[in-house]
């Protein structure tokens, strides 16, 4: 059994780094995110294809976002099992938690609520309010479900990396 609770706070936590990257991504990198909405949005945000310039800056900023992450969850798992070899299963329970606790926040609060609801400027493009993608419910329940299957498979590789981390130490 693994503490479901220090896996619950940190699926929180991830989920505010989550949001942070997304809400940046938005607002300064917009070519790395603008797939993930509708295609009315898409087409009503204008954004252009990003110059090689412009293209350095969004691979410097993945990479330093997913590191923060990764390096996130992989320290909190580290705490929680006390640096001590843990079984795989523990780890990708752990993982798998944390996963499901950010898809859940990302639909709930940042789709639903944040974007369907109250077509927050956190994470809406500019001149896009009009668009009916952003009410549609549905649209972000299929990205749920594909967030299932993505964090289910973050939290195997995580898990394996955790695993080989606590037996080389």
């Amino acid at each position: 059994m693994f503490p479901v609770t220090a896996a619950l706070i940190q699926g929180l936590l991830w989920s505010a780094l989550w949001m942070l990257m997304v809400h940046l991504s938005v607002t300064r990198f917009p070519q790395t995110i603008l797939h993930d909405y509708p295609k009315d949005v898409q087409e009503a945000a204008g954004i252009p294809a990003a110059d090689r310039e412009q293209k350095k800056k969004n691979i410097l900023f993945g990479l330093i976002s997913f590191t923060v992450l990764i390096l996130t969850a992989l320290a909190g798992a580290l705490w929680t099992y006390g640096w001590k070899e843990t079984p795989f299963l523990t780890l990708f329970a752990h993982y798998w938690l944390m996963g499901m606790v950010w898809n859940a926040v990302d639909l709930f609060l940042v789709d639903w609520l944040l974007i369907c609801c109250l077509t927050s400027p956190l994470f809406i493009f500019p001149g896009t309010e009009h668009c009916q993608g952003h009410k549609d419910y549905l649209f972000h329940l299929k990205g749920f479900f594909k967030g299932c299957l993505a964090m289910s498979f973050v939290a195997l590789l995580l898990a394996g990396v955790t695993a080989l981390i606590l037996i080389l130490i």
